[in-house]
């Protein structure tokens, strides 16, 4: 190829990836994620740390010790799969709702069979009392949980011998009967519904109580630094737009993490600031995302002198710098 008709290329890394038309003159607000965004957590590290945490808390509450024979799989799960509560099936689907794949556990079903289970292998995407959806990167460690968690229980033969006892009793008896004279708590009896829960549930007490003070404490292994995030921080506000964060995380951990990876901003300048509030327009923390970009929650502004929350609700206007809880 002639060398003056060549063309550069950029490595797909380097490329930004729309799915639809973007005009960025237009754009006069940029927002950003902190967890999996600014913070980029080193995968598969972060996720098998947060697997290994939550299998034990629900070890803890009663599953079965075996669950823990199953050592994390990072390729096991992507983004946007459905979760059928009601089979215990995670689903592919397009934007429409026709089933591309299903899997049972480690085991894929069959076309034949999912025929079988879903007509026309087509589902309703929107009915979130069944289904629910799995989009980030934070919730590979559930998905993988609960897939091992199927596993183990369809090919224990003890426990399926268990719930066809069980099953057997109540249908016999009746189900008062039999919860108030067999051990085992039946209102907390699994099911695939319940897994979800269960798993969704301690997946974030995991990183709320049990990752966040041992990834302050290690951030290197953790958390991968790019010291160009400042420079494009301060590009975008120079351009005349205005910058915000929202993240689900409170703010005494997103201030941790967001000093570690600005402290070095000065290495691009002396007219950098090593003070990551400076970069930001307004910054929302416990967000409760995506509610946050729904009905909303109630906005309390925090005091950054000790971190905590104002009493009651925010009115007014906001100014450079500040920080809310909610919004």
């Amino acid at each position: 190829m002639n060398e003056k008709t060549k063309k550069y290329r950029r490595e797909n890394f380097q490329r930004i990836f729309v799915n639809r038309n973007l005009f960025l003159d237009k754009i006069q607000f940029v927002g950003f994620d902190m967890d999996y965004t600014l913070a980029e957590y080193i995968s598969p590290t972060y996720e098998r740390l947060i697997y290994k945490h939550a299998l034990k808390r629900l070890i803890d509450i009663g599953y079965p010790q075996e669950i823990a024979n199953y050592p994390y799989n990072p390729k096991f799960a992507t983004r946007g799969l459905l979760y059928d509560k009601e089979y215990g099936n995670f689903l592919k689907t397009d934007s429409c709702g026709n089933i591309m794949s299903a899997v049972h556990g480690f085991n894929y079903i069959e076309i034949v069979q999912s025929r079988i289970i879903y007509k026309n292998r087509f589902v309703n995407i929107g009915d979130i009392q069944r289904f629910g959806i799995f989009n980030t990167l934070f919730e590979f460690p559930a998905m993988f949980m609960i897939a091992s968690t199927i596993d183990y229980f369809d090919s224990s033969r003890n426990w399926k011998q268990y719930m066809l006892f069980l099953s057997a009793m109540i249908r016999i008896r009746g189900w008062r009967v039999v919860r108030s004279r067999f051990p085992i708590e039946l209102s907390t009896m699994i099911s695939w519904r319940r897994l979800t829960t269960y798993t969704g549930k301690y997946i974030k007490i995991t990183f709320k109580r049990d990752m966040k003070q041992e990834t302050i404490e290690h951030f290197p292994l953790y958390i991968r630094k790019d010291g160009r995030t400042p420079l494009l921080l301060k590009r975008i506000r120079d351009s005349g737009r205005k910058t915000f964060l929202v993240t689900n995380s409170d703010f005494w951990y997103t201030n941790q993490v967001m000093k570690w990876l600005i402290q070095d901003a000065k290495k691009n300048g002396p007219e950098f600031s090593e003070n990551w509030l400076d970069y930001f327009d307004v910054i929302f923390v416990d967000a409760q995302k995506p509610k946050f970009f729904a009905e909303g929650t109630s906005m309390s502004q925090i005091d950054l002198s000790n971190g905590k929350k104002h009493i009651g609700v925010f009115k007014g206007i906001t100014k450079s710098g500040d920080v809310f809880a909610g919004g």
